[in-house]
């Protein structure tokens, strides 16, 4: 199979996946986890194919990736990190 190939595959999984998500939106948190995670997992995919590491330059994004940090951050101070890395986890969860 050529990448060309792969790339179309894996455009069509995730387009299914969003229409899939936007379905399982109104009953399922767990159906929205697992579609979400093949979307995301299906778009890490594509970008090692085709090589391209470039940061998307999206200012929400940024705004995000900045938020993410500043929290993972004050996982460096705290005196209970479990209790520190499952908040980190929660707010990436429901950033959704």
């Amino acid at each position: 199979m050529d990448k060309q190939k792969i790339i179309t595959i894996l455009d069509k999984i995730i387009e299914f996946a969003f229409y899939i998500l936007i379905i399982a939106f109104t009953f399922s948190i767990s159906f929205v986890d697992a579609t979400i995670a093949v979307i995301v997992v299906g778009w890490l995919v594509k970008k090692i194919i085709l090589k391209d590491f470039k940061f998307p330059r999206n200012s929400f994004l940024l705004v995000f990736v900045i938020f993410i940090l500043w929290n993972a951050l004050s996982i460096y101070n705290s005196n209970y990190l479990y209790e520190s890395i499952r908040g980190l986890i929660k707010i990436i969860k429901y950033a959704q």
